[in-house]
């Protein structure tokens, strides 16, 4: 079983998240492109369109990308993160394999920024 974090911790009482060690970013040049960040405390925020909950949303028009934070830890705050940028990577690269058009598809990029994450947390160069 792998190690639970103080924010996992927090989180499984109910209570706020406890700061990360690394402040989150408020923009990320992805290939040349610049978006802008912005975290959410609800869900339905997350959508550009306010109709449905999201964790995240890249917004390749307004090059904006939307993160849902409340009560998450930060590596959950992270992954999300992360997952976007991929999706921002590969319409950028135009890797048509990897375009989130099917569930299958998205379930893969969110695997690649699950093992992002913990890379970066395992070799202490993101620290939550």
């Amino acid at each position: 079983m792998g190690k639970i974090t103080p924010q996992r911790e927090q989180y499984e009482k109910g209570l706020p998240p406890k700061p990360s060690c690394v402040e989150l970013p408020k923009t990320v040049n992805i290939l040349g492109i610049k978006y802008t960040i912005e975290y959410c405390d609800n869900p339905a925020d997350v959508d550009i369109n306010k109709r449905e909950a999201f964790w995240g949303q890249i917004d390749y028009w307004t090059r904006t990308i939307r993160i849902y934070r409340k009560d998450l830890a930060p590596e959950d705050i992270w992954q999300n993160l992360f997952h976007e940028i991929i999706h921002g990577i590969v319409a950028a690269l135009h890797l048509k394999s990897l375009k989130a058009d099917d569930d299958k598809n998205h379930d893969e990029l969110d695997l690649l920024a699950l093992g992002l994450t913990d890379v970066l947390i395992r070799n202490e160069w993101l620290k939550t």
